[in-house]
């Protein structure tokens, strides 16, 4: 089974994220921030990580940013799922190392 991190500090899209990504059989395992995700990165084997951009602490693309540089976790894809639909906002987050961008 395919493990998936979840990244979105509101807590209703985080939940909806997570239910309907375990309806299609992923394991799914959660984060309120970027801070928490490194966390959970250290122990937890990713195939996959979904990111939302405006969150308080470390925002997605400081996230995408730190993810990129690091051997360990560069390889890992990695899609923006958020509100932003500012062009430049877009292609920031694909500059810096997303693989994908999906607006919300």
């Amino acid at each position: 089974m395919k493990t998936i991190l979840v990244v979105e500090d509101n807590p209703v899209e985080q939940k909806i994220l997570k239910l309907g990504l375990e309806k299609a059989n992923f394991k799914v395992v959660t984060a309120d921030n970027g801070f928490y995700a490194v966390d959970i990165l250290r122990d937890t084997p990713v195939d996959l990580i979904i990111t939302d951009i405006m969150m308080s602490q470390m925002n997605g693309f400081r996230l995408i940013r730190l993810l990129k540089q690091d051997s360990e976790y560069k390889n890992i894809p990695l899609i923006v799922c958020s509100s932003m639909t500012d062009r430049k906002e877009i292609q920031k987050a694909v500059k810096l190392g997303a693989d994908d961008y999906v607006i919300k």
